[in-house]
């Protein structure tokens, strides 16, 4: 008899793009600390957020997006 693993993705991992989507949104070029403070975490991973948008990357936000409208 095989064995079966089912892998479930913890609540951050999946909301962790539409948070950054929203770190991103709030940016204004300054206000890094501001930001860290406001979403417990680091100075340095609001600039790795804010800079490092990698080309080809789906969040679960997008992904959800598309199947509301049904594409």
């Amino acid at each position: 008899m095989g064995v079966t693993s089912i892998y479930v993705h913890k609540e951050d991992s999946l909301i962790r793009g539409i948070r950054d989507n929203i770190i991103r949104s709030e940016f204004n070029g300054y206000n890094y600390s501001y930001l860290a403070k406001k979403y417990k975490l680091t100075d340095r991973t609001i600039r790795d957020i804010v800079d490092n948008k990698i080309e080809g990357q789906v969040s679960f936000e997008d992904i959800l997006k598309d199947t509301l409208n049904g594409d």
